[in-house]
């Protein structure tokens, strides 16, 4: 059996209007005075912040963005944990192995962006590290891909060294989902579209 071709059209139409609204870019985030650490002096941990993802959406990429006033943030370990368990530890000691001895100047974090297509670490960078940065060595933000968005999202700060203290002051999450067009949306797009090959077919029919 043949397909007459006003619907193949059509179907193709559609294939490309779900095609161009297949991704799409969404920011969750929150501003904080959090101390590092929570109480006296380092070491010591911060208390957790989180982010509620209001959205069942597919992740397929995600940037974590951070504003953290400290005077070493060298000594920082930074840690995101996922709704379902997973952990991508975003900085570890690194910093504090290269930049090691106390002197070097390392301080504030403003503007950071951890992100998978990035091209240096942290430790690459000069302060107050403004750009876009790789998570620690062996880490990778793509372990979140392919999962729901929805849910609590967790960032930790461990400060592993003495006598420095500071805030974390800025969290975003900066997620691009998989949209899927619910049935609804895929029939009007595909009656949308075989109208619109009708009325060009009319169009060319009239002028012959």
């Amino acid at each position: 059996m043949r397909i007459p071709l006003v619907y193949v059209l059509a179907a193709l139409l559609c294939l490309s209007c779900v095609s161009r609204m297949s991704l799409a870019r969404t920011v969750v985030d929150d501003h904080f005075q959090q101390r590092i650490p929570a109480e006296g002096i380092t070491p010591g941990l911060m208390d957790p912040v989180t982010l509620f993802v209001p959205y069942h959406q597919t992740i397929t990429d995600v940037d974590v963005h951070l504003q953290i006033t400290h005077s070493a943030v060298c000594d920082l370990m930074i840690y995101l944990d996922a709704p379902w368990g997973q952990t991508v530890t975003l900085k570890d000691d690194e910093m504090m192995v290269e930049l090691w001895p106390p002197g070097s100047q390392t301080a504030n974090m403003l503007g950071t962006i951890f992100d998978d297509e990035a091209d240096i670490r942290q430790f690459q960078g000069q302060p107050p590290y403004t750009g876009r940065f790789l998570p620690a060595l062996g880490q990778s933000l793509s372990l979140l891909d392919g999962y729901d968005a929805y849910g609590y999202w967790t960032l930790r700060i461990d400060d592993i060294a003495e006598a420095d203290i500071g805030t974390l002051d800025y969290l975003a999450l900066d997620f691009e989902f998989t949209h899927t067009p619910e049935p609804t949306s895929l029939s009007i797009c595909f009656f949308a579209s075989l109208f619109a090959v009708r009325r060009k077919k009319n169009h060319i029919n009239r002028n012959v």
